[in-house]
């Protein structure tokens, strides 16, 4: 959903406000209706609006994610090699839209003392809009590029930029799976699944190097691992009562 924010000086004298409205289709605010399902089947909070707790970083430049599924010993960038068929993507089918890609920032690839220090959501509604294609170019005016860092990691940098560590996965809504992508085909560890983000703590900007090319994991030890500390359910239609007129049995005539 998109606010329009208004400052109104009371003068005592009638005022008329105008309110645009538009019937053009946008993604924007489409995706609010799953953002609760988004944590439940993840843990993970959703996009956290800027507060007092955190700062948020634009990217200083566009850069470039390419995500390469793996499907018959090749890695390809697109929809269908992550199983989802040619209409499911053209009728932007519900089980597109509820996919999303989840970004995750730390301060450290050692899983043992590392601390998470943002998370975010790019979601079916949106990239859907690219097709069947998962090459992205990401702005500034993407919200997947907002970088939303807390308050006293940004502070004790004292202004000198630093090194972060980003890894990208992404929900498959048709399986209720989590795929996985390192920065190597033939990943050797943990550390290949992240990629370097410069922050300038100063300018709350960042860079990466790009484009970022990832290549699905297909280590199914990992992978099982993972997903089977997820929760899924099926989204099915409820069955309506028959009736109008409801008595204290808790039922319907």
């Amino acid at each position: 959903m998109q606010y329009i924010k208004s400052t109104v000086r009371r003068t005592g004298a009638d005022l008329t406000f105008t309110i645009p409205f538009s019937v053009d289709e946008h993604p924007n605010g489409l995706q609010q209706p799953i953002d609760n399902f988004i944590e439940e089947q993840t843990g993970l909070s959703i996009n956290p609006a800027e507060d007092g707790d955190t700062y948020r970083s634009k990217p200083l430049v566009s850069y470039i994610t390419d995500m390469l599924f793996y499907s018959g010993g090749s890695y390809v960038n697109d929809y269908e090699a992550a199983g989802f068929t040619t209409n499911e993507i053209s009728l932007k089918n519900e089980v597109i839209l509820r996919s999303f890609y989840i970004m995750q920032v730390y301060d450290s690839v050692k899983t043992s003392n590392q601390t998470l220090l943002h998370n975010g959501y790019y979601n079916g509604f949106n990239f859907i809009f690219n097709g069947n294609d998962s090459l992205y170019t990401i702005t500034e005016e993407d919200e997947f590029s907002d970088l939303y860092i807390p308050n006293w990691f940004i502070e004790s940098l004292s202004g000198v930029t630093t090194t972060l560590y980003g890894k990208i996965s992404f929900y498959n809504a048709k399986t209720g799976k989590l795929q996985f992508f390192s920065q190597k085909v033939n990943p050797t560890g943990d550390t290949n699944m992240y990629f370097e983000i410069q922050l300038n703590p100063n300018l709350l900007t960042y860079t990466v190097s790009s484009p970022i090319v990832s290549y699905e994991l297909t280590n199914s030890e990992y992978i099982n691992k993972i997903n089977n500390t997820l929760d899924s359910f099926t989204n099915q239609k409820p069955t309506y009562p028959i009736g109008n007129t409801f008595l204290n049995t808790g039922k319907y005539l």
